[in-house]
């Protein structure tokens, strides 16, 4: 298989984890991969996925766009790239990649080419300029079915063309994490702690965070809140964090040891506008943590069966201070939920079943026959 797998970006998330998962399993089955980020280099501190394809020699290529204006040089160069090394396969992740990169393989004949749609976002511009080329890709690749649903819905996506490929996690990178020290980042030491963890964007629901803020560690007197992130909204985010009571708050900013602050935590708080199958979430349930969470795309998915008793609906400002009693609580329902997260996660959301679902429909979609994932079941796939 000769596959280009295109991205926005390469820094450390969610859809460039899974991409560069993706491409190590077909380089090492033999597969010839080409990663391309339309934007330039992450920064050192960012660019642990960029040395994970280096170490094992899986060619990138950054185009370097930092504005919509570079476009022009952008499509010159990735058409350079396409019509000099054609790909049997185009993969491409994230907005920027599926309204651009995707059009550019088509127009080059590319014989299959694959959207990713990772977000349910509701932007009237960004379903406009992702429709066109995501309708006439050969398949597009949800990472859940809310997101499989709204893209029929609001995009016009035939369903026999959407596939249904959920994240996927290495549960055994889980074994042996040492726990961050919370005094470290001046929080008192002896408080139950709140781990929330994502951009800070308006999407992630950080305007109703911070108004809950006060009225949780009020709530809560040995309860202390740690926001991990980066984003727009972030000078916001940390002057309410200035107006809590002293050593019960922190914004941590980005940070590379995320696992670490999950290990130390008590519960994750989660209250996402729209989603599409948050990693933070996977990654809560990989370290034992009881979840307190809006129900976003791909949320309730992920938290099938007693973990549903952790949804608040978003804004309910009264139902997360109730959810966040009854884990500080240790009410029945989460021992439970946390033992059958942790089942569902080894059987449904491997990393191993994630990588070979998309192989199994780059190998269907260009005729070729491809065992069926481990652990697969009708998750998979839309009929």
């Amino acid at each position: 298989m000769r596959i280009d797998l295109i991205t926005t970006e390469l820094s450390v998330g969610g859809a460039e984890r899974c991409l560069t998962e993706v491409a190590l399993a077909i380089s090492r089955a033999g597969g010839r991969v080409r990663v391309v980020s339309l934007m330039p280099e992450p920064s050192a501190e960012r660019s642990d996925l960029v040395e994970r394809l280096a170490r094992e020699r899986v060619p990138v290529v950054f185009l370097n766009a930092c504005r919509w204006m570079d476009a022009p040089r952008v499509i010159r160069r990735l058409d350079g790239l396409l019509r000099d090394d054609r790909p049997e396969v185009v993969q491409t992740f994230l907005f920027h990649a599926n309204a651009l990169a995707l059009r550019r393989a088509q127009a080059h004949g590319v014989s299959v080419t694959v959207g990713g749609l990772r977000v349910a976002d509701p932007s009237r511009w960004r379903i406009w300029c992702e429709r066109g080329p995501l309708r006439a890709a050969s398949a597009v690749i949800a990472v859940s079915h809310d997101v499989a649903v709204w893209a029929e819905q609001r995009m016009g996506l035939a369903s026999e063309r959407v596939v249904v490929i959920p994240n996927g996690i290495d549960l055994d990178r889980w074994q042996g994490i040492v726990p961050q020290d919370w005094a470290s980042v001046g929080l008192k030491p002896d408080l139950k702690m709140a781990l929330w963890v994502g951009r800070l964007e308006p999407q992630k629901g950080v305007d109703w965070l911070c108004a809950a803020a006060k009225p949780l560690l009020d709530a809560f007197p040995n309860l202390g809140l740690a926001i991990v992130g980066d984003g727009s909204c972030r000078a916001a985010v940390e002057t309410h964090c200035r107006n809590l009571p002293a050593g019960r708050c922190a914004v941590l900013g980005w940070r590379a040891d995320v696992d670490r602050w999950l290990k130390a935590a008590h519960l994750l708080l989660s209250t996402s506008r729209y989603e599409g199958m948050p990693n933070a979430l996977l990654e809560a349930i990989a370290a034992g943590l009881p979840i307190v969470a809006t129900p976003a795309q791909g949320v309730r998915e992920l938290l099938a069966g007693p973990g549903e008793a952790g949804l608040v609906p978003f804004g309910d400002t009264p139902g997360l201070l109730l959810r966040v009693g009854q884990v500080l609580g240790n009410e029945p329902w989460i021992g439970l939920s946390l033992q059958q997260q942790k089942r569902r996660i080894e059987e449904t959301y491997s990393l191993a079943a994630m990588t070979q679902a998309y192989e199994q429909t780059y190998g269907r979609l260009l005729g070729r026959s491809s065992p069926s994932p481990k652990g697969s079941s009708d998750l998979f796939f839309m009929s």
